[in-house]
């Protein structure tokens, strides 16, 4: 204790006494240089610029100084000053950019430079990759996933091609952390089963650096076992700044155009103290897929329960804005404003042939004729600012405000309509003969004669036929003896998957101070509050025949028509194999007016307590409150003559959660037909041919009684989590680090997998989703080794391992229905045993100007990352991957930039890895759960992607820049397959989308 407090004395005594201090701020031509090194002359002494490009250099000698700035890029420079007794202030310090770098051209659009960039990273007290604004724009990447997705360690998964979700160190997308300006942004998409934001909702345009922070400090969210992606929204700039861009281009799957334009203004007023920054973007595109699934509908074979060819074309639309002003107090004290916008309409037309082996009601060959809008929407801002109490302490302050929400446009009605969301036209051919299919023993597998008692008549393909003579799986062709002509469907079914979802932080505040205490030691502590809320419902609205109105079949061929454009060919990729499989669909027009044309013809039915299946759809409406109240200290001390730096310290974070769902109370009462004798307990009637509509006539007075009763059920959850955090970067020279990190983080349970209450209905996978209120959150302890080493021309080698080793790793579990043929299943959600996840990574980025002529011109950068996970699941003796783990991941990209041209070539892979496994279980004599499968036989996995892009722009008479653009030239398919490739899940390819265009920079 004597010793405690004599450390603590010394410290005060320093505090009191050493008021020598030096400020300023770094800057450039465009603004801002953060992290600068600062260092007196002959001294250990000195700083690193913040984000502001500000440093101040506590307990100064006195008297006549040299201080030393140095920054990637740049030339060194130096300033003579005279320190005396108190503060002195140096202003700006302007930096050139380096001989070294030559003819080599940085295109920043104002601020966000590579070398900015890379000096970030260099200076970082954790281990951090930087991307700025015009790395990003050197590459045709235009939502924030695809940018991130050239980072060491970081893959992404796809929405037809284009990035959506990120996946950082092969973990699953849901470990991760999407921040903006420090705060994680709320969620909500179509699916809404986690806590991982679509990124496809952000803008490239709208963000000046992506910080991805692979090991975290105590001031992070330590909800961020995999890592923490922080986008930095653009600010106000050092003096006027205007660029504007627009281009034009072509998707070569649907053959439909593509537009982009953005503008960028910013200015400062004539003190410099306040500032403004104004950009907005328009994305218009066409998108086409080409795309085939298997259902396979069992789990004790792979017998192929539905075979689907689907073809998308659509246009997404995405807009983006962004706004930012600042005021500042003087050299050390601001106070700002910032507000981001994001929206991206989804406006698509699906088109897609079933062929249906096994179904309830027969064999079955259908049409769905489905048309959508998907309507994604992110906005918030925050106001917050710093304030500069004493020359040795700084208070930071915040408050946040950010949305987001997900629903359905005006389709198939007006908008505003309760009846719009995701609507099927679906015509059907009733009981076809399929003589593609065997009999075999469900128990055994062997193929049997069609008379064995319980015999399973299925189809196979593949190796998984007898003797290997089933189907190519890339060419799984139904075969039928009928005679099936277009007159033949008629009107099944329509429907509408309706969804709302929302997610909002409606305040979160934060508080941070820091003490200088002296030069090298440098203590913080703060604290932060979230409140969230969220809410979710699904549902379904349904049309079918109005037999009271019309009792003939309602055929494909009373409408208009047309056969599928197939755009040169249908999966041309795999040989067009199925141009002949398709009949003609409704039009685009004859699906818009498809109710106003049917009139009172079909009925519409609500999904309330009156419907047969109403008790389905119960728990798919639920919501959401929770708040977070998190405190940390640390400090960031620098020894050995600057260069150890340790930085740590304490995080704590509790969390309260509440939700509400409905739930079923006491069962439900069956349906009952009045009316209709020896009918009174029927649920559910299906006409399925003319002969039963005739005989419906007699019945059109009978009247569907049906009730279930429903309450609300609401669960609550409280837990403290303590993360303790340790970083030491230790540094050989001004170009070299080694980095040393022990972390402990943590990844809150999905909203969907703690929910109470009856499952959530998933209608399109025929999944029903249970909650779990006893879920426990994962912690995983971190450990991270890198080296690092820097070039004088923006070039960097880093190489490092890593671990995490897991707690209570959350799974899903898999129950088959009663019926194991229906495809049907149950998933719910547990905690698994410790797991863990081990990988390696490295990097090289190198201009090649060493070389002579126009070859120093060129360059390459690449990245590689290794990673080996394994989790123990409950029923499996051996242990398992974890799911949406990538083994390999790998960058390169070989580029160009000299005269005005930059041309970059790029590729990028993700390999192979678990993407669900099936977890399906019997119950034992004693009614516990047995696992089916304790091998891998039945998961499913996503294969590997490779992608290559190219960009090549040109710069002329200063202002003006000409680019083109293509992504995706290798045509690569996402792929998802059951056990082995040879048993395809979905295929899809997206083909080759490019665009050409001018830019004006001022």
């Amino acid at each position: 204790m004597k010793n405690i407090l004599s450390i603590f004395l010394f410290i005060w005594g320093n505090d009191v006494f050493a008021q020598n201090s030096i400020k300023g701020k770094i800057v450039d031509e465009t603004g801002p240089l953060p992290g600068a090194n600062i260092i007196i002359q002959g001294t250990s002494t000195g700083a690193t610029t913040d984000m502001e490009g500000r440093f101040t250099i506590n307990n100064s000698p006195k008297g006549s100084q040299t201080l030393l700035v140095s920054f990637i890029g740049y030339e060194k420079f130096e300033k003579k000053i005279e320190v005396t007794e108190g503060e002195n202030n140096v202003g700006e310090l302007k930096l050139s950019q380096g001989k070294q770098l030559g003819e080599v051209v940085i295109e920043g659009d104002f601020r966000g430079t590579e070398a900015k960039a890379f000096n970030m990273t260099k200076t970082s007290p954790r281990i951090v990759n930087v991307i700025a604004s015009d790395g990003v724009g050197k590459l045709p990447d235009r939502n924030v996933a695809e940018a991130i997705q050239r980072v060491p360690a970081v893959a992404i998964e796809r929405d037809q091609g284009e990035g959506r979700y990120v996946s950082i160190r092969g973990t699953p997308t849901d470990w991760s952390a999407s921040l903006i300006n420090g705060n994680r942004l709320p969620v909500a998409d179509e699916n809404a089963n986690s806590r991982t934001l679509s990124f496809d909702v952000i803008p490239t345009d709208l963000i000046e650096y992506i910080i991805l922070s692979k090991a975290l400090t105590p001031d992070q969210e330590g909800d961020a076992i995999g890592g923490s992606l922080n986008f930095i929204s653009r600010t106000a700039p050092r003096q006027r700044t205007l660029t504007a861009s627009l281009s034009g281009g072509m998707n070569f799957q649907s053959m439909g155009p593509a537009v982009n334009a953005s503008v960028l203004w910013g200015d400062r007023s004539k003190n410099k103290r306040f500032g403004y920054i104004i950009n907005g973007m328009y994305y218009n595109r066409s998108y086409g897929t080409d795309n085939y699934e298997v259902v396979y509908g069992s789990n004790y074979n792979h017998g192929v329960n539905r075979l689907e060819l689907r073809d998308y074309i659509g246009t997404r639309q995405t807009i983006g804005a962004n706004a930012s002003a600042e005021y500042n107090l003087n050299d050390q004290s601001k106070i700002f404003v910032k507000g981001v916008f994001g929206r991206m309409t989804d406006n698509e037309h699906h088109r897609k042939t079933r062929y249906n082996w096994a179904e309830g009601a027969g064999q079955t060959i259908s049409f769905q004729n489905i048309h959508d809008i998907m309507e994604s929407t992110l906005f918030g801002g925050e106001v917050g600012g710093n304030y500069k109490l004493h020359p040795k302490w700084n208070l930071e302050y915040k408050v946040s405000s950010y949305h987001n929400r997900f629903g359905y446009g005006p389709v198939p009605f007006e908008r505003g309509d309760s009846r719009n969301g995701y609507n099927v036209v679906e015509f059907k051919r009733f009981q076809v003969n399929f003589t593609d299919q065997i009999f075999i023993d469900p128990e055994t597998g062997e193929q049997v004669s069609p008379n064995t008692p319980g015999a399973w008549r299925i189809k196979l393909i593949g190796d998984d036929y007898p003797g290997g003579g089933g189907d190519d799986p890339n060419n799984i062709q139904p075969q039928y003896t009928d005679s099936i002509t277009a007159d033949q469907f008629i009107f099944n079914d329509a429907y509408s998957e309706l969804n709302t979802t929302w997610e909002r932080d409606p305040i979160v505040g934060q508080l941070d101070l820091t003490w200088n205490v002296r030069g090298n030691l440098t203590l913080k502590a703060g604290g932060k509050y979230r409140w969230k809320q969220g809410f979710r419902e699904l549902s379904l609205y349904e049309w079918d025949q109005n037999f009271l109105v019309t009792t003939n079949a309602i055929r494909l061929t009373q409408f208009d028509n047309e056969a599928l454009n197939t755009n040169g060919g249908f999966l041309q990729e795999l040989g067009s194999n199925y141009e002949d499989n398709f009949f003609p669909f409704l039009t685009n027009g004859q699906l818009a007016d498809f109710y106003s044309v049917m009139d009172d013809s079909i009925r519409g039915i609500e999904m309330n307590s009156n419907h047969p299946q109403y008790e389905e759809w119960i728990g798919s409406k639920y919501r959401y409150d929770e708040q977070v109240v998190a405190g940390y200290a640390m400090a960031d001390w620098n020894v050995f003559k600057n260069k150890l730096q340790i930085t740590g310290g304490l995080r704590l974070e509790q969390t309260y959660l509440s939700m509400t769902a409905d739930t079923a109370y006491m069962g439900f009462v069956a349906n009952r037909y009045i009316g209709i004798p020896g009918m009174e307990n029927e649920v559910y009637i299906s006409v399925y041919n003319d002969t039963l509509a005739a005989n419906f006539l007699s019945y059109r007075d009978a009247i569907a009684v049906y009730h279930v009763p429903v309450i609300e059920t609401t669960s609550t959850t409280k837990y403290l989590s303590v993360l303790p955090m340790l970083h030491f970067t230790y540094r050989l020279g001004d170009k070299a680090n080694i980095r040393l990190a022990a972390t402990r983080s943590l990844r809150r349970p999905n909203f969907n997998e703690t929910k109470p209450g009856s499952p959530v209905k998933d209608y399109t996978n025929l999944e029903y989703n249970i909650g779990n209120r006893n879920l426990k959150p994962s912690y995983s302890w971190n450990f991270d080794l890198m080296g690092e080493y820097y070039f004088g021309n923006i070039g960097m080698i880093s190489a490092g391992v890593f671990y995490k080793y897991v707690t209570d790793h959350i799974f899903a579990t898999i129950t088959a229905d009663v019926d194991q043929r229906t495809g049907i299943i149950y998933k719910s959600f547990r905690n698994a045993d410790n797991s863990y996840v081990v990988g390696v990574e490295a990097s090289f980025n190198r201009r090649f100007d060493f070389l002579p002529g126009f070859l120093s011109g060129f360059g390459f950068n690449g990245n590689y990352t290794y990673i080996h996970s394994e989790m123990r699941v409950p029923g499996r003796t051996k242990a398992q991957p974890l799911p949406r783990q990538a083994e390999h991941l790998f960058n390169a990209a070989l580029f160009y930039e000299k005269h005005g041209v930059n041309a970059r070539l790029a590729l990028n892979y993700k390999g192979a890895y678990l993407y669900e496994m099936n977890l399906a279980a019997v119950a034992d004599a004693e009614g516990n759960p047995i696992l089916l499968h304790d091998n891998t036989d039945f998961d499913v996995f996503m294969d590997d992607f490779l992608s290559m892009d190219f960009s090549l722009s040109y710069n002329f008479k200063k202002h003006w820049t000409v680019f083109g653009e293509a992504n995706n030239l290798l045509n690569w398919p996402y792929r998802l397959y059951r056990g082995n490739r040879d048993r395809p899940v979905q295929v899809e390819y997206y083909d080759v989308r490019a665009l050409v265009g001018v830019k004006f920079s001022l």
